[in-house]
């Protein structure tokens, strides 16, 4: 398998773990009557799900990718939490978190220039 075929691999996955985590956030805004049902409800246990395949899906683009360029890639996850959450969760983005995005991007390009 080609490098930039596992690399789109896993930026699909990390993509689907970012959909996992907002559907997390949106359960625990969700007052529910027992401490079991905060953890046993369809939105949980679909995003628990979720992230379980994505996790084979990281393991099988690191067999081709080199662990040093996974890492860099894997950063990318936080931009794609961060917009998810400003367009799903209306959620307020600052300039420190611009400043950090744009740091990860940064580094995501200095990287892919070596």
């Amino acid at each position: 398998m080609d490098i930039i075929i596992s690399a789109a691999i896993l930026q699909s996955a990390l993509i689907i773990a970012a959909f996992a985590q907002i559907m997390l956030k949106r359960a625990a805004n969700v007052k529910r009557s027992s401490p079991i049902e905060d953890y046993l409800n369809p939105t949980v246990i679909a995003a628990y799900f979720l992230m379980f395949i994505t996790t084979f899906i990281t393991i099988y683009s690191y067999k081709v990718l080199p662990l040093s360029l996974g890492a860099v890639l894997g950063s990318m996850s936080y931009i794609y939490v961060t917009v998810l959450s400003v367009r799903l969760l209306n959620e307020k983005i600052t300039r420190r978190k611009i400043f950090a995005l744009a740091l990860i991007i940064v580094g995501v390009i200095v990287f892919s220039l070596s």
